[in-house]
């Protein structure tokens, strides 16, 4: 339900009570396309003071091959992402797939193959072999991604098998970042944790905050599911970490008093990273 209008950087913007999140209200005085210009013009210029503090850095320059070359051959890349799936079993109301984010892509059904997989990851590997002439030891990142890349699961399976045949002497670091639902799958569970992959799982603090927004696509809430898969399969694997995303209905007190007493730190359940997740679409 919308509330009254507030005003932010001279623009509209609209409080919806139910989600906890604000939206740009483009149709105001049927002047939307205008409004959405001016929007884009003052995020960017926003940007661009944000990344000041950066300019001074020896960055390269994207026109110039030959620079640009130079900077990665030094530099390197960080670690390889794979976009595993566009599928999703969950409807979070924050994602930026969600019905929230107009200008963006959304949910799709779309798989990537192995051999897609397996050519971005030859081509990540050489570029590592490369950078070990600059950088002693440097220790290649592996990340799956979706949509819910364990949806795929096989293909994640099939990814880390390739990589530990071909490049077992580079020790690769997988990470995985995942709603948790599949983790119910005892196989998927133990493969992960056989071969030391770092497990991003989302969980949004306290039940009511984490059921408001992290939905499953039938509608249904997930934390408690969640809590017990962690129970079940993970209280001893020191890789898994959680994700919090927080909005403008989270009672932040209550948030940090459920993440001081489970933090691992504290002899709870969990590890922590805790970020603020900014709903202006």
């Amino acid at each position: 339900m919308k509330k009254e209008a507030v005003v932010l950087n001279s623009l509209p913007y609209y409080f919806l009570d139910d989600y906890g999140i604000l939206i740009e209200d483009l149709e105001i005085k049927g002047e939307a396309s205008e409004a959405y210009i001016e929007y884009n013009r003052r995020y960017l210029e926003n940007l661009n003071n944000e990344l000041l503090p950066f300019y001074a850095k020896e960055m390269p320059d994207v026109v110039n091959e030959e620079k640009l070359e130079n900077y990665y051959r030094a530099q390197g890349f960080t670690e390889l992402i794979l976009k595993v799936t566009e599928k999703c079993n969950f409807r979070c109301k924050y994602c930026v797939y969600s019905d929230y984010y107009p200008y963006t892509t959304s949910y799709g059904s779309a798989d990537m193959t192995f051999e897609t997989a397996k050519k971005a990851i030859d081509l990540y590997m050489k570029q590592v072999e490369r950078q070990r002439y600059f950088v002693l030891n440097k220790i290649p990142f592996i990340a799956f991604y979706g949509g819910e890349p364990l949806l795929d699961f096989e293909l994640v399976k099939d990814v880390i098998e390739y990589v530990k045949t071909q490049y077992g002497d580079y020790n690769v670091i997988f990470t995985v970042t995942t709603n948790g639902l599949p983790l119910e799958d005892q196989q998927i569970a133990n493969f992960l944790k056989k071969h030391n992959v770092i497990i991003c799982l989302s969980l949004d603090g306290y039940p009511e905050n984490h059921d408001r927004n992290r939905i499953r696509a039938d509608g249904r809430p997930s934390y408690d599911t969640i809590l017990s898969i962690i129970h079940k399969s993970f209280l001893d694997y020191p890789l898994i970490y959680t994700l919090c995303c927080i909005d403008y209905r989270t009672d932040l007190f209550k948030l940090y008093d459920f993440y001081n007493n489970n933090d691992r730190i504290n002899g709870g359940i969990y590890h922590i990273s805790c970020g603020l997740a900014e709903y202006l679409t």
